[in-house]
């Protein structure tokens, strides 16, 4: 069984997208129709940055959208896709895995998401909030250890916003905190005996409480776009299991921007239903690095040059044999 992955904000770099701009057409139209939509250019925002330009929220989320659903939509001129079942979207990507999944068309999903990354920028005045990936502790450690940073710095809130693997949790919240944090993590009592807490480059504390005036705007944004059904089993990251209905995806979707991302959670479910083969569409190789630490027996494909279509299809070939 196969699932459809697409990665979310961090995976951004200065050159994204390029592969698919020079080798096809339709990447190119794409292109061209999200600068006329959104009024940026993409094609220098994407290839030439700056990168300080390219990180602020409101740019990064339409270009990671631009980039996953080129790779999508190239890729499915190349072969049949049919064979795979599931999709899912690491927080921005989600809007990537609608695309794929018929739900929302290319235009509606970038139109979102640029709302998306205006909104929670607004919540948050630069260099006021970020985000910290914990490395080494669990899930509930992480969340214990959130909990401790409020209480002993007196700065909140702090909060679990990215369960990504079993031994990495995605920090939020106020710097303040972040930086108490950073000073004394080594302070509290961990079971693992390495840890690591490393600032991630973000322009917002996505996923947390601060981001609750940006969910009222998102609801109101989302209700003027067209949901369609799903054409695949869309796992969404606030609940980590299937949603089908267009109503409820909708809803998932506003609570998604103040509610942990569930990634870990939502590949076991994956597991569960039989998927052992995994194609990662977009920049970079974020989610296959999740994966190994999540379980290393897994394969995860990419589209990244021509090589890879020939390789891609070997691996469904034998599937079928």
């Amino acid at each position: 069984m196969w699932a459809v992955l697409f990665p979310g904000q961090g995976s951004q770099t200065v050159g994204m997208g390029r592969f698919y701009y020079e080798q096809f057409q339709t990447a190119r139209r794409l292109f061209e129709e999200a600068s006329d939509e959104l009024k940026i250019d993409f094609k220098k925002l994407c290839f030439e940055g700056p990168e300080k330009e390219l990180t602020l929220t409101e740019n990064t989320q339409p270009a990671i959208v631009l980039v996953s659903c080129a790779a999508w939509l190239c890729l499915k001129e190349e072969m049949d896709l049919s064979f795979i079942k599931y999709c899912a979207g690491h927080s921005v990507g989600e809007y990537s895995a609608l695309v794929s999944a018929g739900v929302l068309s290319f235009s509606a999903a970038l139109k979102a998401v640029r709302q998306r990354g205006l909104y929670m920028s607004d919540c948050c005045p630069p260099g006021q909030g970020g985000m910290g990936a914990l490395i080494g502790p669990s899930p509930e450690e992480a969340k214990k250890f959130c909990k401790w940073v409020e209480e002993e710095s007196g700065h909140a809130p702090m909060e679990a916003a990215n369960f990504n693997s079993s031994e990495q949790t995605v920090l939020s919240g106020v710097k303040a905190a972040l930086e108490w944090a950073q000073k004394n993590y080594q302070k509290y009592t961990f079971s693992s005996k390495k840890v690591r807490l490393i600032p991630l480059k973000v322009s917002a504390p996505f996923h947390s409480s601060l981001m609750n005036p940006a969910c009222q705007k998102m609801d109101s944004f989302l209700k003027t776009l067209q949901f369609d059904n799903p054409d695949k089993m869309i796992i969404q990251n606030t609940v980590a299991r299937p949603e089908q209905k267009p109503e409820m995806i909708k809803r998932n979707l506003v609570e998604q921007v103040k509610a942990p991302v569930l990634w870990v959670q939502s590949i076991q479910y994956l597991f569960e239903q039989g998927c052992g083969s995994f194609l990662e569409l977009g920049e970079g190789k974020v989610l296959a690095g999740l994966m190994k630490k999540t379980d290393p027996s897994k394969s995860v494909f990419h589209f990244h040059s021509l090589k890879d279509i020939q390789e891609l299809q070997n691996r469904q070939t034998d599937d079928k044999a």
